[in-house]
């Protein structure tokens, strides 16, 4: 498979499991952004669905022609994972002793990844805003 677009865009996780290859693309979702907070409104977790529809149309194919699965994995800003992300997990999840254990221990370590991500990012600006004198 082509590991990224002539944009240099592409899916960011390869792993085997079993004996089947997944790709994976991770995406961050802001449910507020101007582009989703109208539909979020109206269907929470709207924003999940659509972004998981972009990426599987996006990868799908090319991962089936390779005798690959392609799994989306998304979550939103505020730690909520996609159905899909949920579905990759509970497939991951039938190749351990601990099902559920696996699923709670993942699952929180997205949720964590994605707040000390969040973090990073208001540290940087906060620290941008104290070097331009802004106070």
């Amino acid at each position: 498979m082509e590991p990224r677009d002539a944009d240099g865009k592409g899916p960011d996780v390869l792993f085997k499991l079993g004996e089947r290859h997944f790709l994976v693309d991770v995406t961050v979702v802001n449910p507020l952004a101007p582009t989703y907070v109208e539909q979020e409104a109206r269907k929470p977790g709207a924003c999940l669905d659509a972004k998981d529809s972009l990426k599987v149309s996006t990868y799908g194919q090319r991962a089936s022609r390779r005798l690959m699965t392609f799994s989306p994995l998304a979550i939103t800003t505020y730690g909520i994972p996609s159905k899909a992300t949920l579905a990759l997990l509970r497939r991951c999840a039938q190749h351990t002793s601990d099902r559920e254990g696996f699923l709670r221990h993942m699952t929180a370590a997205l949720q964590i990844a994605v707040h000390r991500g969040n973090a990073q990012m208001l540290n940087a600006a906060v620290e941008g805003w104290h070097r331009s004198g802004f106070r």
